[in-house]
């Protein structure tokens, strides 16, 4: 009852889309925008989230083929689908993004698109066939897994020859490949299991045809054991395996006797890391080819960091503490209900970072850790901050770091067409914005006085 909640609203948007066929209006399509429920938070914290089913607008296109769809959410990345009465569906591959209280036509002429033609190969370049093959949205534009969970675009199989085809592809950014569907049981994991990144096609307005190639592996994993701090087996840990040539991540966990085996992998080589869970400092980085199956991870000992977020009156504050080791690209986040703790750290220089829902801001940084050691009563005063509104209007998605005094205080990911408001300090703010193997591509300076709401963006060019 004392916290207002504040809701703030932007005028809608609406658009209209004219459905054709061939060169025909075309009647009675279900045209369909949807996006993701986290697209419509307002608040950027940990106690924050959408629940229930993702959003979505409806319309029928009438006898001239159009189809109106109204107060729709302005800076969103809405996925639109068309669905003629008989036919196949089609869902664009380019996310619509509207201003507030923009009004928008767009054009959608079935038949129209490009045929994407492929093969499917094993490491001995030999075809597979009769495989499960999906064209889905691409999120980054570089190959990567397709998981069952995902909604595909469309879907076929190889056939004798282990090739397959997609006809009326829409222009926009696609992967292509055969959906990975992650067994948790090792019984599951069998020598002839199947796994391979989707491509990248990147489909040009009027262009015709594309051809891609996809080679698949089969039955590689990685095994071995965690050792705990004295050399016992460590059961129920959290191991990783980081592919270091392309993007791929896979991971699993220990069972009773401290033994893991992870995949099915494509082949290439991995960064194997053990998380300590809270007990233990994580093991050093250990590279590994897949197929390996006796590696060996030790844990170490590890470190404590605790203390308490309050105001300037000593009144306990909920809010969010990011923990991140001075001079490494690496972060933790804990949600603190007046209090905070850090267990299981390596040791090292920390900085710590405090945000409230109504934009209250604390830090602590030079934090010394050691092995084994406890750092009690470190305590974080928050007050009132600044809002920085952050947008991207470049290709895809970027990563962004807001840095205080050379110091990490928050970093997140942000997709093209889409707005992030984070609360920092009042002072010099630095925004880093970077790709996807964490370079920096370009810096951005500004100062913020206390109360201050200021937008900053980045279109992607250097």
């Amino acid at each position: 009852p004392g916290q207002a909640l504040e809701v703030r609203l932007s005028r809608a948007a609406a658009l209209e889309v004219l459905v054709l066929d061939g060169f025909s209006p075309l009647a009675g399509a279900n045209v369909e925008l949807t996006t993701d429920g986290y697209h419509l938070e307002q608040i950027n914290d940990l106690w924050s989230s959408s629940s229930g089913e993702d959003p979505m607008w409806t319309a029928e296109s009438d006898v001239s083929g159009i189809a109106k769809l109204a107060e729709l959410p302005p800076r969103v990345p809405l996925q639109l689908a068309v669905e003629p009465r008989s036919g196949l569906r089609r869902i664009e591959g380019e996310p619509i993004t509207l201003e507030a209280g923009e009004r928008r036509r767009v054009e959608i002429r079935l038949g129209s698109g490009s045929t994407i033609l492929g093969r499917v190969e094993d490491g001995e370049r030999q075809p597979v066939v009769d495989l499960d093959v999906w064209r889905i949205a691409a999120t980054w534009p570089v190959p990567a897994r397709i998981y069952t969970l995902q909604e595909p675009a469309a879907r076929t199989r190889t056939d004798s020859a282990g090739r397959f085809r997609f006809d009326d592809v829409p222009p926009g950014a696609w992967h292509v490949g055969p959906p990975f569907d992650e067994p948790f049981d090792d019984s599951a994991k069998t020598s002839d299991a199947i796994v391979g990144l989707a491509q990248h096609v990147k489909v040009e307005p009027g262009s015709d045809l594309h051809e891609v190639v996809i080679q698949v592996d089969r039955g590689l994993y990685l095994g071995g054991t965690v050792l705990d701090p004295d050399g016992r087996p460590a059961p129920t840990v959290s191991v990783s395996a980081t592919a270091t040539q392309v993007l791929d991540y896979s991971g699993g966990y220990t069972n009773e006797a401290g033994r893991f085996r992870i995949g099915p992998l494509c082949a290439g080589v991995y960064v194997m890391e053990a998380d300590g869970a809270g007990q233990h400092a994580p093991s050093q980085g250990v590279t590994a080819r897949a197929g390996d199956s006796d590696l060996v991870l030790h844990l170490r000992v590890g470190g404590t960091i605790r203390g308490r977020t309050s105001d300037a009156a000593g009144r306990p504050q909920r809010c969010e503490v990011l923990l991140a080791g001075e001079g490494e690209d690496h972060w933790v986040i804990r949600l603190s209900e007046g209090t905070f703790s850090f267990e299981g750290l390596s040791p090292g220089t920390y900085a710590l970072a405090a945000r409230s829902a109504d934009g209250l801001c604390g830090r602590r940084v030079g934090l010394v850790l050691r092995a084994g050691q406890t750092l009690e009563g470190v305590d974080l005063v928050l007050a009132q901050g600044a809002r920085l509104r952050i947008g991207f209007t470049g290709q895809d998605h970027c990563g962004y770091e807001i840095r205080v005094d050379g110091v990490s205080f928050f970093a997140d990911g942000i997709e093209r067409g889409t707005e992030r408001t984070v609360a920092v300090p009042p002072g010099e703010i630095e925004v880093r914005w970077s790709d996807l193997d964490g370079s920096i591509l370009k810096t951005q300076r500004l100062t913020l006085a206390q109360g201050e709401e200021r937008s900053i963006g980045w279109d992607g060019k250097r």
